[in-house]
């Protein structure tokens, strides 16, 4: 059997993920969304960070065994709002739902609103988002 080889970086699947994300149509539209909608679009955003704060895993503990904790720590520093923003997203919906958009995260919006692609994508690739993010949640039966 072959070895699989992989040829995506940690650091280029947070490049796609943020691409992704800043294709979303947020803060400027968020009026205009039904409760669905605005539903999907944010667990796709707390889906995808949860994805980047994987792959910065991938990154930061082979960096830390060979001692490079400079290293480590300046992209700990560098994409700590990552996990700032899931965690305030998930506390945002425990204790008050998503009726609103939370406006409260808007200010680390800019982070992947600058990554914008020059293809505006055409459909929409977050529905159904929430419901998987509600079966992640669910404890898992044993």
């Amino acid at each position: 059997m072959s070895r699989i080889i992989k040829t995506e970086t940690p650091a280029m699947r947070r490049r796609n993920i943020l691409k992704l994300l800043a294709s979303l149509p947020i803060i400027e539209e968020t009026d205009d969304h039904n409760q669905q909608t605005r539903n999907d679009i944010l667990a796709f955003i707390i889906l995808s960070l949860a994805e980047i704060e994987k792959t910065l895993q991938e990154s930061i503990g082979p960096w830390e065994k060979r001692g490079f904790w400079n290293k480590a720590e300046n992209l700990k520093k560098e994409w700590g709002w990552v996990v700032k923003t899931k965690n305030l997203l998930i506390h945002l919906e425990k204790t008050r739902g998503w009726e609103k958009w939370p406006f409260e995260v808007e200010e680390n919006f800019e982070h992947f609103k600058e990554k914008r692609n020059s293809h505006k994508k055409t459909d929409n690739f977050w529905e159904g988002s929430y419901q998987i993010y509600l079966n992640k949640k669910k404890p898992v039966a044993k």
